[in-house]
């Protein structure tokens, strides 16, 4: 478990005793991708224009104005631009414990079966399922009660977020774990790279060390480390003066 510490998120959103937040954002106005990685809160997003790619666990789904994605705590995910595409959504993110507390009957039957990841939601709404509009509708509610502010707004976002988690298991069918043997071994090249893609490599250590086949369809394991290489390196370009290894470089 120590070994991945570097690839969760660990920021605190919103207040200690209120910890939810909701980040505007833009692909690739604000940045050009978000990297793969997970963390404890659970997180929504809601695209309100444009198009891109969600990654959620092994799986990359397009992505459409309207559409919203559900990350479960501990599920992997990335976003990214599509080609001579923008994506303008919503980043809500909470801890599932502003829901429900200790001794809670509700805490007990699906916050921390949630948290545990023996509760699996539908990760991918689209305008197309019968209950979307209802699922739209309390983000919206939650979006304004988190802009105006007006006294009791904690509890119009709280009873929101609820509302919406009831909704997904209500109308959600029997669905796979979030953490799966393929994402497991996902984390582990995350955290491998991590910690070895300042030093000269090749594909064939990361390959045995992490010793998968294929974690993205059509995409083999030698090209999904040289991707992800390629995308620490470029990251790390930012703020270091390296220089970014070439494709052959890394083979």
């Amino acid at each position: 478990m120590q070994k991945q510490v570097s690839l969760r998120e660990t920021k605190q959103h919103g207040a200690v005793r209120f910890p939810f937040n909701i980040y505007p954002c833009t692909i690739p106005g604000d940045f050009p991708q978000v990297a793969l990685h997970w963390q404890e809160s659970m997180e929504l997003i809601f695209v309100k224009r444009g198009a891109g790619l969600v990654q959620a666990g092994a799986v990359t789904h397009l992505a459409y104005m309207g559409d919203i994605f559900i990350f479960t705590p501990g599920t992997l995910h990335a976003l990214r631009q599509t080609e001579g595409q923008y994506m303008e959504y919503e980043n809500i993110i909470f801890d599932p414990e502003l829901l429900g507390g200790a001794g809670d009957l509700c805490a007990e039957k699906y916050i921390l079966p949630l948290q545990s990841g023996r509760l699996a939601l539908n990760i991918h709404l689209t305008p197309d399922d019968l209950y979307y509009p209802q699922a739209a509708n309390c983000l919206k509610e939650i979006e304004d009660a988190n802009s105006s502010k007006l006294p009791g707004y904690e509890l119009v976002i709280k009873s929101g977020l609820l509302r919406f988690l009831a909704l997904l298991i209500l109308h959600g069918k029997q669905q796979l774990p979030a953490e799966t043997a393929d994402t497991r071994r996902l984390k582990t090249v995350l955290q491998w790279i991590s910690e070895h893609y300042a030093e000269k490599i090749c594909v064939a250590d990361a390959a045995e060390a992490v010793s998968y086949t294929h974690l993205r369809a059509h995409e083999t394991d030698s090209y999904l480390v040289c991707r992800l290489l390629l995308e620490k390196k470029k990251r790390a370009q930012t703020t270091t003066p390296r220089p970014m290894p070439t494709y052959s470089e890394m083979r």
